[in-house]
C-alpha cells in the first residue's frame, strides 16, 4: 500500500507540475497581450494630448499684418490669449470627463524666456521663471538653478518631459509640452504645456484588466499589478507602481531619496530591454521594489511592452502562486482523497486479517 501511495503521489506531483507550467504560460501570454494594449494606449493618450496642444498653439500668435492699432498683442501673443486658453481648458475638461478620461492636473503658458504668463488653475507661480524645467527647454534634465547664468532657449519640438514630483500630491507627474511659434514659423515665442499624474494614465486601464470593481481594491492587493518605467532615465526610473500609490499618499520621502529607491539596477535594465526586444514574457520575475517592501517579494509572472516612440516600458505582472492556484488546489484534493483511500484500504485489510485470524482460531 505504501508503495502504491508513493507511486501515486509521484504521478500526481509530476502531472500537477506539468499542468502548472502550461497554466503559467497561458497566463503569461494573456498578460503579454494586456501589456501591449496598455503600452499602446499610453502612447496614444499622450500623443493625442500633445497634438491638441500643437493645434491650440497655432491660434495664439498675433498676426501683425492684420493687427489693428488698438490690438498691439502681448509678447508676440494675441491680446486675448488668456480668454482663448480659459475657454479651451473648460471645453477640454468637459470632453475628457465625458470620455471617462482624466482631465489635466494643470495647464499653462510661458513666454520665450520661461516666465509663466498663464496657468489654470491659477496659482502664485504666474510671473515666475521656469526656464530651468525640462518641459521648457527639452534637454532631458532639470537644470540646477545654480547653473542658470544666461538665457535658456525654449524647446523647438514637442515632447514629454522627465518625471517630476508634484508638490501638492507627492505623486510623479509629466508635462506634455509644445512650442508656440510666431505666425511666420521663424521664432518660438513661448511654450504651452499640460501636466498629468502618471498614475492617472493607468487608471482607465486597471478596470479593463482587473474588472469594474478594481477601484475598491487596494493597489497592492489586485490580481494583476501595473508598472511603468521610463527607460530614458539613466538608470531607468520606475514612474508608477502599486507601492508608490500608498507610499506617496501622505508625502512620503524627499524626491531625491525616493527616486534613488526607484532606479533599476543594470541587470534589471538589461533583462527588460532583452525581453522587450525578443517580445517575450518573464516567467521568473523579481519585483525591483522587493528590497524596499517585502510585500512585493517572491516570484512573479511579468509581461513588459514598449510604448511606441516614448521609450517607456509598461509591465503587467501577477504572482506565480496566484496564476497556478487552481492546480495547487487540485493537487491537495488528490492528496486528500489519496489519503482517504489509503486509510480505507488499510481498515479493510485489518478487518480481513482479523476475520481470517478468527476463522483460523475456530478451526
Amino acid at each position: 500500500l505504501l508503495l502504491i501511495f508513493w507511486i501515486g503521489h509521484r504521478v500526481i506531483h509530476e502531472s500537477v507540475a506539468q499542468a502548472e507550467r502550461h497554466l503559467s504560460q497561458r497566463a503569461l501570454k494573456g498578460d503579454m497581450a494586456m501589456a501591449s494594449l496598455l503600452a499602446s494606449g499610453i502612447q496614444q493618450e499622450l500623443q493625442e494630448r500633445l497634438s491638441e496642444l500643437e493645434r491650440l498653439g497655432r491660434r495664439l500668435a498675433v498676426n501683425y499684418n492684420g493687427m489693428t492699432p488698438d490690438d498691439p498683442g502681448f509678447l508676440g501673443f494675441r491680446s486675448d490669449y488668456a480668454e482663448i486658453l480659459d475657454r479651451w481648458r473648460e471645453e477640454s475638461d468637459a470632453r475628457l470627463r465625458d470620455q471617462k478620461r482624466t482631465p489635466d492636473e494643470s495647464f499653462f503658458l510661458t513666454d520665450r524666456d520661461g516666465v509663466q504668463i498663464f496657468r489654470s488653475p491659477w496659482t502664485e507661480s504666474v510671473g515666475e521663471s521656469f526656464s530651468y524645467r525640462d518641459y521648457f527647454h527639452g534637454q532631458g534634465r532639470e537644470i540646477p538653478l545654480s547653473e542658470v547664468v544666461e538665457r535658456i532657449p525654449p524647446r523647438t519640438t514637442s515632447g514629454i518631459s522627465r518625471a517630476f514630483r508634484s508638490s501638492n500630491t507627492g505623486r510623479f507627474m509629466v508635462a506634455i509640452a509644445a512650442p508656440v511659434w510666431n505666425v511666420e514659423n521663424t521664432e518660438v515665442i513661448g511654450v504651452l504645456a499640460r501636466t498629468i499624474h502618471i498614475s492617472d494614465l493607468l487608471t482607465q486601464w486597471e478596470e479593463r484588466i482587473d474588472g469594474p470593481k478594481t477601484g475598491n481594491v487596494p493597489a497592492d492587493q489586485r490580481d494583476r499589478q501595473l508598472m511603468l518605467i521610463d527607460m530614458r532615465e539613466d538608470p531607468p526610473l520606475i514612474l508608477d507602481h502599486p507601492w508608490l500609490q500608498t507610499h506617496t499618499k501622505n508625502g512620503g520621502s524627499a524626491e531625491v531619496s525616493l527616486k534613488s529607491s526607484l532606479r533599476l539596477t543594470t541587470d534589471e535594465e538589461l533583462l527588460l530591454r532583452q525581453t522587450v526586444r525578443q517580445g517575450e514574457g518573464i516567467p521568473d520575475f523579481h519585483d525591483p521594489l522587493a528590497d524596499v517592501d517585502p510585500t512585493y517579494s517572491g516570484q512573479w509572472l511579468a509581461a513588459p511592452a514598449l510604448a511606441p516612440g516614448l521609450d517607456w516600458i509598461a509591465i503587467v505582472q501577477e504572482r506565480m502562486e496566484d496564476a497556478v492556484q487552481p492546480m495547487d488546489d487540485l493537487y491537495w484534493i488528490f492528496i486528500r482523497y489519496g489519503l482517504i483511500l489509503l486509510l480505507s484500504f488499510s481498515v479493510i485489510l485489518v478487518l480481513l486479517w482479523w476475520l481470517i485470524q478468527r476463522a483460523s482460531a475456530r478451526m
